[in-house]
């Protein structure tokens, strides 16, 4: 095995770091193993960290916001590790990336173990957090640090991921040190303990942890520099089933997962998972997980869930970029090559005086996974508990949209958002985003109501003659590319 050390910061950078942690030390007699969540014996460290046998499927995940200590720069860097039995073996898939705020510039790599194959490429203990995915870029490795006298340091880690770009080829990787400075949270807090239903499996069990200190070294397009962070965060999910067990072609169930680091030290995790086969309703333990950071006795207040159903956590759907699948193969064969993905969106919660706008800082963060997956930085601004807020934090999501009642609600949706300005005086966005608004009706995920044999005379006769009445081309186009995908669309079934 080759072995890769992490490059550790200068005198400056243990500084800060070393400040850091004395900051937070009065705060971290939760960093002890073993510790256990919400009296959920499952949920109990180290073992939780380390691969379950009694399960049919385990899932790490790890992202941090970090600054290059050479270049200034801002980058987001992610890695998951999953391991899935299936019924003729492993599925089992090693992901890295790393994202540039600036420029949106981004890499992203994935390997995986098929069923069926002679040897496997992951591996990992059972007892404490210990995985390696012995991939062709490289291995990579995710393990608990160990104090000077062998012991396992909690809540410490070590990574190694390495990356060779889908698209461009180019070589990435990065080496980090993590010492995380919050408690992991269960999900749903004291009323879930950590458990949920995923994909319509119930009893899957996950956490997530906010605050790690990172330092280490990065290489991204050409650059190599040490990297400090505090942002991001890990999150775990054990499986009691495969996970596909009810959702065959991976695309059955859709979520959302959003991760919002706010600069006042509020973390929150926002769950949504969407039923494709019932109009795309919101699933049950759709909600919102709330970690506080310490307050002036060293002490935080414990995490608090509010549920988002039935209609508490609302999301207005801003933008969408449509999935690059020329260049991110799917695992699982798409059921169309046009689909969408929300971008720019509002979500609110009525309970938490919450409204927080997303912007994507990359246009389209994909990733070669099973399924259409968008996993990208994302930069939030609004209020929250009713206050002004701003945050950085990721956006996570699988939902595809590319039938024909759904791209008539990404055509509704985007020209109902556009800059008045792309408009003509004579055919306003409102008067625009009506005639759309029409289409729409011509289509329904409900057979009884669907009239989509008139849908193609409207889109001739109203909607192109509407749209090509805009003033800013390049918009223009882009509506018109969602038209044309809606035409195609009508020949799928609903």
């Amino acid at each position: 095995m080759k072995m890769v050390s992490v490059r550790f910061l200068s005198f400056a950078g243990w500084a800060w770091l070393f400040s850091l942690m004395a900051a937070t030390a009065t705060a971290q007699s939760w960093k002890r193993y073993p510790l256990e969540l919400e009296d959920n014996p499952v949920l109990t460290f180290p073992k939780v960290e380390g691969v379950h046998s009694q399960y049919n499927g385990d899932s790490w995940f790890l992202t941090a916001q970090v600054q290059g200590q050479t270049t200034g720069k801002k980058y987001q860097i992610v890695t998951i590790f999953n391991t899935y039995s299936v019924p003729n073996g492993k599925l089992n898939f090693y992901q890295a990336s790393i994202f540039d705020y600036a420029t949106g510039d981004f890499n992203t790599y994935t390997s995986y173990d098929l069923p069926g194959a002679s040897t496997q490429q992951f591996a990992g203990s059972s007892d404490h957090l210990d995985i390696s995915f012995d991939a062709p870029v490289g291995k990579s490795f995710w393990n608990t640090s160990r104090t000077p006298a062998g012991a396992l340091d909690p809540f410490v880690y070590d990574l190694y991921c390495p990356g060779k770009d889908v698209v461009t080829g180019e070589s990435f990787s990065f080496s980090t040190h993590v010492d995380m400075q919050k408690k992991p949270v269960a999900f749903g807090a004291a009323v879930l303990c950590g458990n949920f239903t995923d994909n319509a499996q119930p009893n899957t069990f996950t956490y997530w942890q906010p605050g790690p200190a990172v330092n280490g070294s990065l290489v991204f397009k050409g650059v190599t520099e040490n990297i400090v962070g505090t942002r991001g965060h890990v999150d775990r999910q054990l499986f009691p089933l495969y996970p596909g067990i009810h959702t065959p072609t991976g695309r059955e169930y859709s979520h959302e997962w959003r991760q919002i680091n706010f600069d006042d030290g509020i973390d929150v995790s926002i769950w949504r998972q969407l039923n494709r086969g019932a109009s795309n309703s919101v699933v049950d333990t759709t909600g919102i997980t709330v970690s506080y950071p310490p307050g002036p006795d060293g002490e935080a207040p414990e995490p608090s869930w509010t549920n988002g159903m039935p209609d508490d956590l609302t999301v207005e759907y801003i933008s969408y970029s449509k999935f690059p699948s020329h260049s991110y193969s799917t695992l699982f064969p798409p059921p169309s090559s046009n689909m969408y993905m929300p971008s720019a969106h509002i979500i609110r919660s009525a309970s938490l005086n919450m409204m927080l706008e997303a912007t994507y800082t990359t246009p389209a963060p994909a990733a070669l996974l099973p399924i259409e997956y968008y996993e990208g930085p994302t930069i939030w601004k609004g209020t929250f508990m009713g206050k002004p807020v701003s945050a950085f934090g990721i956006f996570e999501c699988s939902l595809g949209l590319y039938r024909d009642w759904e791209l008539a609600g990404v055509l509704l949706d985007s020209v109902a958002h556009l800059p008045a300005d792309s408009f003509s005086a004579g055919a306003p966005r409102e008067h625009v985003a009506e005639i759309v608004r029409g289409l729409q009706a011509l289509v329904s995920s409900d057979p009884r109501n669907d009239r989509r044999d008139e849908a193609g005379t409207y889109l001739d006769e109203l909607v192109i003659p509407a749209l090509n009445t805009m003033t800013d081309w390049k918009r223009r186009e882009d509506m018109l590319e969602i038209v044309a995908d809606f035409r195609s669309s009508l020949a799928l079934k609903a």
